[in-house]
């Protein structure tokens, strides 16, 4: 169990990081290893692991389609909406098409990042996280 204001990273997320670091399509001043502790570090974020349940649930989430009419279905985004719902924690990110998912709490990243003085990289680091909030 997560405490009350407590952020957590998708294991995911991390996983997604590093292929597109390995593919020069991330470009980390201090690397991706040492961004994350930092980020982790100064906002004292935690890890949320992944779980065989995670992975079947995909199977249940609806199909979302893009305005291009193809469906919404990166498999990292699946995985990081399917822990989300799983639960209940509200999602915090820049994609687009994650407020079209039933049931899934979305959390607009300005609302949240207008509490923390943090550096530009860090922002980076920290696309997809979850807020435990506690109202």
């Amino acid at each position: 169990m997560l405490a009350y204001n407590t952020f957590v990273v998708s294991l995911a997320s991390v996983y997604e990081l590093s292929i597109k670091e390995r593919l020069g399509k991330l470009n980390l001043n201090n690397g991706l290893d040492n961004s994350l502790d930092i980020s982790r570090k100064k906002l004292l974020i935690k890890y949320l692991p992944l779980s065989e349940a995670d992975y079947r649930n995909i199977v249940n989430i609806p199909k979302v389609l893009k305005k291009d009419g193809k469906p919404h279905g990166d498999p990292f985004d699946l995985l990081i909406i399917s822990q989300a719902l799983r639960r209940t924690l509200p999602v915090l990110t820049t994609d687009e098409y994650f407020p079209y998912y039933n049931d899934l709490w979305v959390k607009v990243k300005s609302e949240v990042w207008a509490v923390f003085s943090v550096d530009l990289e860090i922002l980076v680091i920290l696309t997809r996280v979850f807020f435990v909030s506690c109202t």
